[in-house]
């Protein structure tokens, strides 16, 4: 929408939506606004941006540092775009669609509980029936009805983001002073990150995991992958980041396709792809776990879909997690 008009067009509607922001803060910071306050610890691992920043990776790394040391643990999550109403709690196989494709992908990877709805309320829900010893919150910077232990904000650049406008105009939800409230701030792919505020910054990247063949999850050796080549194609926030990836991993691109984030695929946009790959020359068709979840249900003719699987590298890991529990231990609410 934004690309249809000057970006000096939208700019009145970003001060009065910097208002909006501004007043709403001002109730919490004075306590004017009820606050949901959890009888455990809770980590939101939020933004300041719309989409792309990199927060589900980020996710899934904490679940399976606390999974690992036997943390009983539960995911809370709006469930974007999902196809359902109230409270839904995510524990066994089902229809993504009733939860959203970012909540299912959470679940699927990990089995660790993911409640989705409305904040707050996902968490006294969770609390209510699962009482689990630790709540993380995905993408929950700017829900302060929700109280929290640690805020966790993810972003792809530092730089890009201070030079950002607020929405509509731009991609900020929140004007950039406001990362003080946070405690640990993570970016992709910068070493040495230096903010304002003091505020403790770690770099991270993306590493290529695995590769498996869509729909049977089959393994693909990753230097057998690199010698094919490849048609990327993905609905996300930042594709540019999944093109700076794939070259980063030695992957030849033949050619690639964008659509918006969480785009829900049709039958007739998979067989386009396949044609389109084809006409590249490409081997295969590639895409993430993401948007893999998104492709269920639908067949994939005479071609093969190769589905990339990532983890994330914290530079300074130890040091992360070692002031992520210092605050967690410290049990002090913002």
């Amino acid at each position: 929408m934004q690309k249809l008009f000057p970006h000096s067009l939208w700019l009145p509607f970003s001060w009065l939506f910097r208002l909006g922001v501004a007043l709403k803060n001002l109730l919490y910071d004075y306590g004017l606004m009820p606050v949901y306050r959890p009888p455990m610890a809770v980590i939101s691992v939020g933004g300041l941006e719309i989409g792309g920043g990199g927060k589900t990776p980020i996710l899934l790394a904490l679940i399976r540092y606390f999974s690992n040391r036997g943390t009983d643990l539960v995911v809370i999550s709006r469930g974007y775009k999902r196809r359902s109403e109230g409270i839904q709690c995510l524990n066994k196989e089902t229809d993504w669609r009733v939860f959203g494709d970012e909540a299912y992908l959470v679940w699927r990877k990990t089995k660790v509980p993911v409640v989705v709805g409305k904040k707050w309320w996902a968490a006294r829900w969770a609390v209510e029936n699962l009482n689990p010893e630790l709540l993380l919150v995905d993408d929950g910077f700017q829900h302060r009805a929700l109280a929290r232990t640690v805020d966790i904000v993810v972003s792809s650049d530092w730089d890009s983001v201070k030079s950002e406008s607020l929405l509509p105009a731009g991609r900020l939800r929140e004007p950039v002073k406001n990362i003080r409230r946070a405690h640990l701030y993570l970016l992709r792919q910068r070493k040495n990150p230096k903010i304002p505020h003091d505020l403790p910054a770690f770099s991270f990247s993306y590493e290529l995991t695995r590769a498996r063949l869509w729909p049977d999850r089959r393994e693909l050796e990753l230097e057998a992958l690199k010698k094919k080549t490849l048609f990327l194609f993905a609905g996300l926030g930042r594709p540019e980041n999944f093109l700076e990836s794939a070259n980063r991993w030695e992957l030849s691109v033949a050619g690639s396709y964008f659509m918006p984030d969480h785009h829900p695929y049709k039958q007739v946009e998979l067989d386009w792809l396949v044609e389109k790959s084809k006409t590249v020359g490409a081997d295969f068709l590639a895409t993430t776990e993401k948007d893999a979840v998104r492709l269920s249900g639908l067949k994939l003719p005479d071609f093969s879909l190769v589905v990339l699987e990532i983890d994330c590298k914290i530079e300074g890991e130890e040091l992360f997690f070692r002031k992520l529990e210092d605050r967690l231990f410290g049990r002090t609410f913002v």
